[in-house]
């Protein structure tokens, strides 16, 4: 029997590019079926046994996360992956109440695209592969410390996101200190994003020689 894949994106060229890297995954009889909104999603899903499911979440009508609740009452075990251009806490939260095995940010690359599929694959059914569940939440809470980066840089710490991010990780223990570096006076010409993010995951593995894990979020503030 073969596999087959839902790709749900408003973006011709998002859908394109899917469905060449899935094409060359290596398995037998694939096919890719592609909706560009959320209702054809769902039709589409109606009428066809899907394996895999990749949903955008921002699309017009229905957004994915919406098409992934459905999918949830009609399909309880059918994996779903996630895809968007947007680090939100709030899409990480819907992500983890739906029990989405992946998340992808754009542009998702090849062996990213490849790996979430294999994960997904190995989720399906009631008898999921304990290996497959544990990579499958690596993912996810690979997505969401990147989430809550982008929350810590704009000084808002998410506790519900921490705690989530903690049982992901594999419940390490609590968030023992939540710091906010200023500036001591003003500089005259402050770095550029990029050296803020490349200052703030030194600090990341600084903290790790330690043995602690920290999560930086660097922010113009």
């Amino acid at each position: 029997m073969g596999i087959r894949i839902l790709v749900a994106d408003d973006e011709e060229l998002e859908r394109r590019a899917l469905k060449r890297i899935l094409g060359g995954s290596g398995h037998a009889d694939l096919e890719v079926l592609e909706a560009a909104n959320g209702q054809e999603a769902l039709d589409l899903a109606a009428s066809a046994e899907l394996d895999v499911a990749f949903l955008d979440i921002r699309m017009p009508g229905l957004d994915g996360i919406e098409v992934a609740r459905r999918l949830r009452e009609s399909q309880p075990s059918l994996p779903l992956v996630f895809l968007t251009a947007h680090e939100r806490f709030d899409y990480a939260r819907s992500a983890l109440r739906l029990r989405v095995e992946d998340f992808l940010l754009k542009p998702a690359s090849e062996p990213e695209v490849l790996a979430a599929l294999e994960r997904a694959l190995g989720r399906r059914g009631p008898g999921q592969d304990g290996a497959a569940a544990s990579s499958a939440a690596a993912g996810l809470a690979q997505w969401l410390a990147e989430s809550l980066r982008a929350e810590l840089a704009r000084s808002r710490v998410p506790e519900e996101g921490l705690v989530r991010y903690g049982a992901l990780s594999g419940d390490r223990g609590p968030v023992v200190a939540a710091l906010a570096l200023r500036w001591a006076d003003a500089p005259v010409e402050g770095p550029g994003t990029a050296s803020l993010r490349a200052g703030a995951l030194a600090l990341e593995r600084c903290f790790a020689l330690r043995g602690l894990e920290a999560l930086a979020g660097a922010g113009q503030d």
